[in-house]
C-alpha cells in the first residue's frame, strides 16, 4: 500500500508513494469490506450521505471508493453527474466525501435519508446498462511505466515554468494508479493548484467497447481524485485528453 510522504505542497507532487497501478478483478459477491472499488454500493463507514445534483436535485452517480493511505481505515468516495461531472471541481456534479471523520465540501448537497442513486455501469452486447461492480488489486507499476509517469510530470513542470526544460514523453504511461505524481493530459489542474490539495489516484475514462470494464466519458481523458492535507476533505476533477 502507498504511504504518505508527509513532504507534498500541492497537487502536482507525490503525497503517497509508491506509485501503485489499479487493477481491475471481479468479485465473487457484493463487496462490503472498507476496500478499494468501482461500482455496487458504497461501503459507509459513518451514516450514509448520498450527494445530490445541485440545482436539479438528482442523485448523483456513485462512480467507486478508494482507500486513503495511512493508519487509520479511512475511504474517500467517489460521485459523479454523469454529463459534466468534474469540468468544476468545486460546482457539486462532482463529490468526493471522505469517511470516516471527513468534512463535506461547502459546495456539496447532501440528500435526505435513504437517498440512493445510480451505480457504475457498462454496456452489454445488447447495448443495455449492465450494474458494474470492480475490485481493485494494487500491484506495483511496471518500471517502464512508472519512469514515463515521472518523465510526463517532469514535462508537465516544464509546460508550466515550474522546472527545468524536459523533453516530451513519447510513451503515454500508467492508465490507473494510485500515488506518485498525476499524468496530466493538460499539463495543469484547474482550479485546486493553490497548494492546498495532494493528488490521491487516477483512472481513464473507458465504455465505447462492450468489454470494457465500466462505461464513463471524459473526452479520451481522465479523472482525478485530490484530498486535503489532513486527509478529511476531497476534490474530484476530470481533464480530457
Amino acid at each position: 500500500m502507498s504511504r504518505p510522504t508527509g513532504q507534498a505542497v500541492g497537487p502536482y507532487d507525490a503525497a503517497f508513494l509508491p506509485r501503485l497501478q489499479m487493477i481491475f478483478r471481479e468479485p465473487e459477491g457484493p463487496v462490503t469490506q472498507s476496500v478499494t472499488k468501482f461500482g455496487g454500493q458504497p461501503v459507509w463507514l459513518e451514516e450514509p450521505a448520498w450527494p445530490v445534483e445541485p440545482r436539479t436535485g438528482e442523485p448523483l452517480m456513485f462512480v467507486g471508493q478508494f482507500r486513503v493511505p495511512g493508519e487509520e481505515a479511512r475511504l474517500a468516495y467517489l460521485f459523479l453527474d454523469v454529463e459534466e461531472g468534474g469540468l468544476d471541481p468545486n460546482r457539486g456534479d462532482a463529490v468526493v466525501l471522505v469517511q470516516p471523520g471527513g468534512r463535506v465540501p461547502s459546495f456539496a448537497v447532501i440528500g435526505p435519508p435513504h437517498t440512493q442513486g445510480p451505480s457504475l455501469w457498462r454496456w452489454n452486447e445488447d447495448e443495455e446498462k449492465i450494474p458494474v461492480e470492480w475490485l481493485v488489486d494494487l500491484a506495483p507499476v511496471p518500471p517502464e511505466l512508472d519512469a514515463e509517469a515521472d518523465d510526463h510530470a517532469a514535462w508537465s513542470r516544464y509546460m508550466r515554468h515550474e522546472g527545468p526544460e524536459a523533453d516530451l514523453p513519447s510513451g503515454p504511461g500508467p492508465r490507473d494508479f494510485l500515488g506518485g505524481a498525476p499524468v496530466l493530459p493538460n499539463n495543469s489542474v484547474r482550479d485546486l493548484d493553490d497548494g492546498s490539495w495532494r493528488f490521491l489516484c487516477q483512472f481513464t475514462d473507458r465504455g465505447e467497447c462492450p468489454g470494457d470494464p465500466f462505461f464513463i466519458n471524459f473526452g479520451y481523458g481522465s479523472g482525478f481524485v485530490f484530498l486535503s492535507p489532513d486527509h478529511l476533505e476531497g476534490r474530484f476533477m476530470s481533464d480530457c485528453g
